[in-house]
């Protein structure tokens, strides 16, 4: 799994309740045929399915931010 890959899982998680994304691992995902809820017939995998690649994009956009952030820092103690 990508760095990206964990932190769009890891945003993924975050919009559930804690005990159920405390229970999530993306290998297990699969598994997991739990509608969404009692209105739901879509499983939380189906769910990652259709939402990664927005949270893939999310991911992306994070990644670069916080690159940016380093080398801004790492400028900051060369010449600070």
């Amino acid at each position: 799994m990508s760095h990206c890959e964990r932190i769009a899982f890891a945003m993924f998680k975050s919009v559930h309740a804690p005990h159920v994304a405390s229970t999530l691992t993306l290998d297990g995902l699969s598994t997991i045929e739990k509608p969404l809820s009692d209105d739901s017939d879509t499983s939380l995998a189906d769910d990652w399915k259709r939402r990664k690649p927005s949270y893939m994009r999310l991911a992306v956009a994070a990644m670069v931010e916080v690159n940016e952030i380093t080398k801004e820092r790492e400028r900051h103690v060369r010449h600070g």
